[in-house]
């Protein structure tokens, strides 16, 4: 089977069929590609750069963006292949794009107690997403051992983005209410010593999720394309532990957030 006839079918086939020998080959350039970038920034760590305050809001809006139109995407492949798994990781791609919201509503204020929430709930979201990805992977495994299928009805996407939306909220709330209870995790524009071990709960949430996408083959191309994007979720996370805001890597770190997202479609 060649890739052309992969991009020509339906998203059902994304999700359910093994990936091609092509998209292996992506794959495996995208983590190659992400390595190489991961090692050439360590040694730039803590060379600081003129401070671009519109960054943040530029960066969370198109984070937001490129995560809603992934979120859409799955939506369609969930209707096509009914499988709860689907669901559950657009709900983990909604919640990313959502959880831009509260960032950008504090990214214009200066206060310290703003800071601190608003880097609280970038934490929150770093954790969510590789969470969802376990969870889909674990439902995924389950459902195609038991051959289980749903309708994929219209009720079941309204619940997953009323229950996404929900946390959301609560995590909000939670951030903005309780931050002079939560450890400080910025120090200037520097990261303190939680940051690090915040850091440290990010990047093993995301070797779970890579180890629980890896431990049942055959892969399907959302499998790649999901061990792509927890690597350089995991890349970030590991580079935020030695750069500071406004770093000479701050701003590749960003790009290696949003690269795999925005590549999902070339898979």
């Amino acid at each position: 089977m060649t890739d052309r006839s992969v991009s020509n079918g339906s998203n059902a086939f994304v999700v359910t069929a093994p990936a091609p020998l092509g998209t292996w080959r992506r794959a495996l350039a995208a983590a190659i590609a992400l390595f190489i970038v991961f090692c050439a920034l360590i040694p730039f760590r803590r060379v600081p750069l003129p401070r671009i305050e519109a960054f943040n809001p530029i960066f969370e809006s198109t984070l937001a963006l490129i995560s809603l139109v992934a979120a859409s995407f799955l939506l369609v492949a969930f209707r096509r292949s009914r499988l709860r798994a689907v669901l559950f990781l657009a709900s983990g791609y909604l919640f990313t794009s959502l959880m831009a919201i509260p960032l950008m509503l504090l990214s214009s204020s200066g206060h310290n107690a703003d800071q601190q929430t608003s880097v609280w709930l970038d934490m929150f979201r770093n954790a969510g997403l590789p969470l969802f990805v376990i969870g889909y992977a674990l439902t995924r495994r389950y459902e195609i051992a038991n051959g289980r299928s749903h309708t994929g009805t219209r009720a079941d996407v309204t619940w997953a983005a009323a229950g996404t939306v929900a946390v959301v909220c609560l995590l909000s709330l939670f951030a903005s209410a309780d931050h002079q209870l939560l450890p400080r995790l910025m120090l200037g524009d520097s990261y303190g010593s939680a940051m690090v071990a915040v850091n440290v709960v990010v990047c093993l949430l995301c070797l779970a999720a890579a180890a629980v996408l890896v431990s049942r083959p055959p892969y399907s191309i959302l499998d790649l394309w999901l061990m792509v994007v927890v690597l350089a979720w995991m890349f970030a996370a590991a580079l935020s532990t030695v750069l500071g805001r406004f770093d000479i890597g701050f701003f590749p770190v960003a790009f290696t957030a949003c690269w795999p997202r925005a590549s999902c479609r070339s898979y």
